[in-house]
């Protein structure tokens, strides 16, 4: 079996028991009580003796030190309110065990910070909340900060393990929805400026992918054309990257980075189905091909090659060096650049043997070559960029060389390359 169609759960990776929990969540009217595990042979639902009640967008973390799952839960109703009021639970992977009062938690999020063993949770609804508070085991408290995020609920919130930050990233507000990225350092907040964010979101899942050192955000609603965003964002602590991938673009998923098979396991969310996604980065290696065609010249064959140890990985700046070697002395050149390795043949205006690429976008004067001969020449593209995993670009050096023919014009070989990813 496994579950309903639902959004709001909460899913943790229990790093102990190597096994994902999740409770709670929403389909329409009704809300769940109901803890499930997820391991490699399926979905089990469990039936301790005593569960926290039935709750959707409740907060949720593992608690590493103490081998727990934290939740915080919010009463479900008035009279519960005054009755039980809102509670802290705690699961060792067979009992629910209520650890007393929780602040209001609906809408907010928590996280594990590894670095000070301690759980940390941010926000949420009626009333909405600005503060930072931190679990110990046995009671929460306010972490100080001069500097925070307005108050604000159904943001998304991730411990970056690399860089010792909470991150959080959108959220709404009592009359605005948000579109910032902050970091929590342990002891302070700082909103981070960076160039071409996701844009407003709210109702989104962001994870920590400990293998590739970076924060995943998927999902959740956004504002005008962007009201269903698509594709996955990635935050590496300096750059957004967008990826355009296919996966679970719903509204409150629940997500969670399974450490033994280095992916993010993520569910629906609102929708229809219960199927469940694995976001996993595949490695592209990066391709670099000589494909020949130069034409002889006084000096002999102009030769292109990229430089020892040079490649085009594009996951960070895509830079790549050349070197272009059999030059006349002191000849001008230039380097063409085409999106593909079509060539035209240039016999007809003079220049017999020599093919040149054709639709070229790129066309840099390097000015003359070296007394020996050589020239050095840089390709980058800053930043690069996913969307150019795999997008094959070709090179071509023209030399102006009187002696070599008719048209007074060599070309060297053609190199293509192809990029790929660390």
């Amino acid at each position: 079996s496994s579950p309903s169609n639902r959004y709001g759960a909460c899913l943790v990776y229990d790093t102990i028991r190597d096994r994902f929990v999740m409770f709670g969540g929403q389909a329409g009217l009704a809300t769940f009580d109901q803890t499930w595990e997820l391991t490699s042979a399926g979905w089990t639902l469990l039936a301790p003796t005593t569960t926290p009640g039935s709750a959707a967008e409740a907060a949720m973390a593992f608690d590493e030190s103490n081998g727990v799952t934290v939740l915080a839960r919010d009463a479900a109703n008035p009279i519960e309110e005054i009755l039980v009021g809102n509670r802290t639970w705690e699961f060792d992977g067979t009992t629910w065990t209520d650890r007393g009062s929780a602040p209001y938690s609906q809408g907010g999020e928590m996280v594990y910070d590894s670095a000070r063993q301690r759980c940390l949770m941010f926000g949420g609804f009626l009333p909405a909340d600005d503060e930072l508070r931190t679990w110990d085991g046995s009671a929460w408290s306010i972490v100080p900060a001069n500097n925070r995020p307005t108050a604000r609920w159904q943001h998304s919130m991730a411990y970056d393990r690399a860089r010792d930050r909470v991150v959080l990233y959108g959220g709404r507000g009592s009359t605005s929805t948000f579109g910032e990225l902050w970091e929590f350092d342990g002891n302070d907040w700082t909103l981070v400026d960076a160039a071409a964010p996701p844009g407003h979101r709210y109702l989104s899942t962001l994870t920590y992918d400990e293998q590739r050192e970076v924060c995943v955000l998927a999902g959740g609603r956004g504002v005008g054309p962007d009201i269903n965003p698509t594709g996955t964002w990635e935050w590496n602590g300096s750059d957004w990257d967008f990826l355009p991938t296919t996966g679970p673009f719903s509204i409150e998923i629940a997500a969670a980075f399974d450490p033994d098979e280095g992916r993010i396991t993520a569910t629906r969310g609102a929708g229809s189905g219960t199927d469940l996604y694995h976001y996993e980065f595949q490695v592209v290696a990066p391709v670099v091909q000589d494909r020949g065609g130069a034409c002889p010249g006084t000096a002999g064959d102009p030769t292109l090659a990229t430089a020892p140890g040079s490649l085009p990985f594009v996951d960070d700046d895509l830079v790549l060096d050349f070197e272009v070697s059999n030059l006349p002395p002191s000849s001008p050149v230039a380097i063409f650049v085409a999106s593909n390795s079509q060539v035209i043949d240039l016999a007809l205006i003079g220049a017999p043997g020599c093919d040149a690429l054709l639709t070229s976008f790129y066309r840099p004067n390097l000015g003359p070559s070296s007394p020996s001969g050589e020239i050095d020449w840089q390709f980058e593209i800053s930043p690069a960029g996913w969307s150019l995993v795999g997008v094959e670009f070709s090179v071509q050096a023209v030399v102006v060389d009187f002696g070599a023919n008719p048209l007074g014009v060599t070309v060297s070989n053609v190199v293509s390359f192809r990029g790929g990813t660390h």
